[in-house]
């Protein structure tokens, strides 16, 4: 498969990579909107709700995951010019949930990055496996790029 032409490859990772994403998008946005309502529950108004949310993220980013501080753009764009930079799941997962807080709690640190750099790590993932069946290994950056657009 070492020959694949490249409209195949880039076909094989958006059939596959894209609906994944597509589903992340979904459920960031289910996420973000139910623990909005949650925060509102209980704290009885909003403006309380960003400081329980900005506390909670501080507490899951440095206590567990300190490589998901900080904005995941840049982090994506290196691994993607160097092409050897892992974007690792844990740090994915962890900017999944913390992005979805801060957006819940009032916070406006966006959606489409947070969403892009998180598409990208599951893009990545995934492209991780198409090597050990035969494909180049440059689809890891193609699947993490295709990702960050699906995101």
């Amino acid at each position: 498969m070492k020959r694949t032409p490249l409209l195949v490859r880039w076909s094989i990772i958006a059939v596959v990579v894209g609906p994944l994403c597509g589903y992340a998008v979904v459920l960031f946005k289910r996420m973000a909107t139910a623990s909005a309502e949650m925060l509102y529950q209980h704290t009885g108004t909003f403006y309380l709700a960003l400081p329980l949310g900005g506390a909670l993220v501080v507490a899951l980013l440095y206590l567990f995951v300190p490589g998901a501080a900080g904005e995941g753009m840049p982090s994506y764009v290196e691994s993607v010019r160097s092409g050897d930079k892992r974007l690792p799941f844990k740090v994915t997962i962890a900017k999944f949930f913390s992005a979805g807080i801060v957006l819940a709690s009032g916070g406006s640190g966006g959606m489409v990055g947070p969403v892009s750099r998180v598409c990208a790590g599951l893009g990545q993932d995934v492209g991780r496996i198409l090597p050990k069946i035969g494909f180049e290994t440059t689809l890891v950056r193609h699947a993490a790029i295709c990702g960050a657009a699906a995101g």
